[in-house]
C-alpha cells in the first residue's frame, strides 16, 4: 500500500511538472516605448514569467530568461530580460539568413489553428519574422510590428510591439480570452537553446506551446479595442504610406492630390502622431487607395478602346 501511495505521489508530481505554462497579462492604458529598455511606468505592474527550460534536456539554463507581456488598446507587447554571463562571446551576424542561429529571442503566437506567428529579435536588433499566408490574406498584407534591444551589464533586453490587428483578437467583452505561445531564446555563450514553455524538439511544435490569457479591459476601452481589431495598426499605415510615396506608380496620382498628400505628411510625421490620428490615417490611405484602383481601370479601359477602337 505504501508503495501505491509513493508511486501515485511520483506520478501525479510528474504529471504536474509536464504541464505546460501559463501567463496571465492585463490591459495597459499606458503604452511602452519601443526602445529595448524596460523601464516604462506602463511595465511596472506587469509581472516576470516563470523560469525557461532547456531544449530537450529540460534543465535550468545556464543563461536564463524571463519575460512579460500587456496589451494596449491596438497592441499586444512583450518585454525579455537575458541574462549573460560572457556578454563578450556572443556571435556577431554575419548571415542574416540564418542569424536566428546567434542570439535571438523568438515569440511564437497561435491566436488561430492555421496562423502560427513567429517574430525574431536579435541582440542587435535585428528583426525577422514568418508571417503565414493566412494572416497575410487576413490583414491584407498589413502586418509590421516592432522591436527594439538594448544591452546592460551582463544582461540584454528586447521589447516587442505586435499589434492587436495582426494578432486578430484581444478581449472586447467581459471574458477574458486565451491561445498558445512560446517565447524562446538562444544563447550562443552558453551553446544554449531554451523557451518558456519546454520543447523536446523544435520550436514550432504546437502541443509544445503555453498558453497566453489576456484580462478584459475596462468597459471604457473595449470599443476602442474592437475598432483596432478591424483597422491596420499605426506602424503599418506609417509604412504603406512610405511605400506609397516610394512607388513610381503612384507618382501620377499624387500629384493630383497636394492637399491629401500634405495632410498625411503631417499626420505622419512622427509616431505619436499617427498613432493618436490613425484612424484618420486609415480613412484617408483607404479612400487613396480607391482613387488608385479607379485610375488603374480608367487607363486599362482607355488603352483597350484605343487597341480595339472598341
Amino acid at each position: 500500500m505504501k508503495k501505491f501511495l509513493v508511486l501515485s505521489t511520483l506520478v501525479f508530481a510528474l504529471s504536474l511538472a509536464a504541464q505546460n505554462p501559463s501567463y496571465i497579462a492585463s490591459y495597459s492604458s499606458l503604452t511602452p516605448v519601443i526602445d529595448g529598455k524596460i523601464d516604462e511606468e506602463a511595465w511596472s505592474k506587469a509581472k516576470w514569467s516563470s523560469s525557461f527550460r532547456t531544449r530537450v534536456k529540460n534543465t535550468t539554463p545556464v543563461a536564463p530568461t524571463l519575460f512579460k507581456a500587456l496589451y494596449t488598446e491596438d497592441a499586444l507587447y512583450f518585454a525579455v530580460k537575458c541574462t549573460e554571463k560572457e556578454m563578450e562571446k556572443m556571435k556577431k551576424e554575419n548571415n542574416y539568413t540564418e542569424f536566428w542561429l546567434y542570439d535571438v529571442i523568438e515569440i511564437f503566437l497561435l491566436p488561430f489553428d492555421n496562423e502560427m506567428q513567429h517574430f525574431i529579435c536579435s541582440v542587435s536588433g535585428s528583426m525577422n519574422e514568418e508571417i503565414p499566408v493566412q494572416t497575410s490574406t487576413r490583414t491584407k498584407r498589413q502586418t509590421a510590428w516592432a522591436a527594439k534591444a538594448a544591452t546592460g551589464n551582463g544582461e540584454w533586453f528586447v521589447e516587442f510591439c505586435i499589434p492587436l490587428y495582426m494578432v486578430g483578437k484581444a478581449p472586447t467583452g467581459s471574458k477574458a480570452i486565451s491561445f498558445p505561445i512560446n517565447v524562446c531564446r538562444n544563447s550562443s555563450p552558453a551553446k544554449e537553446l531554451s523557451s518558456w514553455s519546454f520543447q523536446k524538439g523544435s520550436f514550432k511544435v504546437k502541443s509544445g506551446f503555453g498558453t497566453l490569457t489576456l484580462l478584459p479591459a475596462p468597459a471604457g476601452a473595449r470599443n476602442k479595442i474592437a475598432e483596432n481589431l478591424k483597422r491596420p495598426h499605426s506602424i503599418s499605415l506609417a509604412k504603406r504610406w512610405k511605400e506609397i510615396k516610394e512607388d513610381p506608380a503612384w507618382q501620377f496620382l499624387l500629384s493630383r492630390e497636394k492637399d491629401t498628400v500634405k495632410k498625411l505628411d503631417t499626420l505622419c510625421g512622427t509616431y505619436e502622431s499617427i498613432r493618436t490620428n490613425a484612424s484618420d490615417v486609415f480613412k484617408i490611405l483607404s479612400a487613396l487607395e480607391m482613387k488608385r484602383q479607379e485610375s488603374i481601370k480608367a487607363h486599362k479601359k482607355a488603352v483597350m478602346k484605343m487597341l480595339f477602337h472598341d
